[in-house]
């Protein structure tokens, strides 16, 4: 059986970038921990899964220092584990995590969808935010369905791209049924979108 993909790409349109570049004050960025939607289960489930290969996939991108706060110190400093960007955050967030990180701004993941049943759906709402007054310097919100064929021809090429170290031996569709490959391609498909330096 043929691994060719054929047909278009799905292009993650949901995104703002204040600017093309960073501004070159901002260096060091602090990455919250992970948070999800908690409905059930699968939200966590989804965190356990994806929240290593989001460290990995950010530190690819090589765009700035990145210091990864636990939930325990995040717990330690604002009394609660994790945040979403879009909640009533502290008054005093931003000037706590600038103190005791030394950040110049702060990177707010979340997992809005997770099913990692076929057809797989993950869904992220990412933020980079200046560390001073919280302006918003590059988001993302998108949902990925692998049942939409833009989105398993994307995931399908990615796989042909990066993740089949044995080409031969397999087969670009295992992708659609992977959940920690399938979250990569995402993270990977959002994140490349990040301004440049």
């Amino acid at each position: 059986m043929s691994d060719m993909v054929v047909g278009p790409d799905f292009v993650p349109g949901n995104i703002f970038k204040q600017a093309d570049k960073l501004p070159p004050t901002i260096r060091r960025v602090l990455v919250l921990p992970l948070s999800y939607n908690e409905a059930g289960t699968l939200g966590l489930a989804g965190k356990e899964t994806l929240e290593p290969i989001l460290r990995s996939e950010l530190t690819k991108q090589n765009k700035m220092e990145l210091v990864f706060l636990t939930p325990e110190q995040l717990k330690l400093w604002t009394g609660r584990d994790r945040w979403d960007f879009q909640e009533p955050l502290p008054h005093d967030l931003l000037k706590i995590m600038r103190e005791k990180a030394d950040a110049e701004a702060l990177f707010f993941p979340h997992l809005t969808h997770y099913s990692p049943y076929p057809p797989l759906k993950i869904g992220w709402r990412l933020k980079l935010t200046t560390a001073t007054d919280g302006d918003v310097l590059w988001s993302a919100d998108e949902i990925f369905d692998a049942g939409d064929s833009a989105v398993s021809n994307s995931a399908r090429r990615y796989a042909k791209a990066h993740l089949n170290k044995a080409p031969a031996l397999q087969d670009s569709r295992g992708i659609l049924l992977s959940p920690s490959g399938f979250g990569q391609y995402t993270l990977a498909a959002l994140l490349d979108t990040i301004p440049s330096r």
